[in-house]
């Protein structure tokens, strides 16, 4: 494992460390669903990233509930202010993403956003893909709203934040409907130039979890079948 790998590996735990620390000091509860939410599981389950060793790759999808978590968290900003907020974001699916590649004397070589964001595609559950948006589609009060939220991530990877960028697609499909939806039962995925990253849902933090007919425990909510035994969840 290269030293950078290990520093890169290192980073993002303490930034996941750090965004817990700042949201999940209370049970917080997504749009109307009543149940607490394991922020830790949330964040890890809208995070990917490439295990290979050339690779310095992170693409983090941001749904509404991880805003919505966020501003909850966020001093000064009430329900009606975070529900306006919500409101701005709903059109687009944010993703934050780091692209490097470790060269031959183990330091890393990132693209910029001009370069990033040429390489992304978004595919949806019928294989649909659509790119990132240009500049003039996307709101004012969008840009304004990322400009004030997206500093904070970056700030929390340290100088791997340097290298952390926005991506912004629409939220729809060309029929009009949600392209992911955290509670319901889909897929997409995000092409990155060497790698491609799929995420499915419904995510498990988000869900109750499921009992095992057969031994009684609990189980993530989003799984199907009991992965040991091959039961059907109820």
């Amino acid at each position: 494992m290269t030293r950078f790998w290990r520093f890169f590996c290192k980073t993002l735990a303490l930034a996941v460390v750090t965004l817990l620390s700042l949201s999940c000091f209370g049970a917080t509860q997504v749009r109307a669903f009543e149940m607490s939410v394991d922020m830790n599981a949330l964040i890890y389950q809208t995070q990917k990233a490439s295990r290979a060793m050339d690779d310095v790759l992170l693409a983090w999808w941001v749904p509404q509930e991880l805003w919505l978590m966020f501003l909850s968290r966020t001093p000064g900003v009430d329900k009606a202010k975070r529900q306006e907020y919500l409101a701005v974001m709903d059109p687009y699916m944010v993703f934050l993403v780091v692209d490097g590649q470790i060269q031959g004397d183990g330091t890393a070589l990132f693209r910029n956003r001009e370069e990033l964001i040429k390489t992304l595609g978004l595919e949806d559950k019928e294989g649909n893909t659509y790119q990132t948006l240009e500049e003039a589609k996307i709101s004012q009060e969008a840009k304004d709203f990322l400009s004030k939220v997206f500093p904070f991530f970056a700030r929390n990877l340290g100088p791997l934040g340097a290298n952390l960028h926005y991506a912004i697609f629409s939220s729809r499909d060309k029929s009009g409907k949600p392209i992911a939806n955290a509670f319901q039962d889909s897929t997409f995925v995000l092409h990155m130039q060497r790698r491609s990253f799929r995420w499915r849902t419904p995510l498990g933090a988000l869900v109750p979890p499921k009992r095992c007919p057969e031994t009684g425990e609990e189980l993530d909510g989003s799984w199907k079948y009991n992965p040991w035994s091959g039961v059907k969840l109820d």
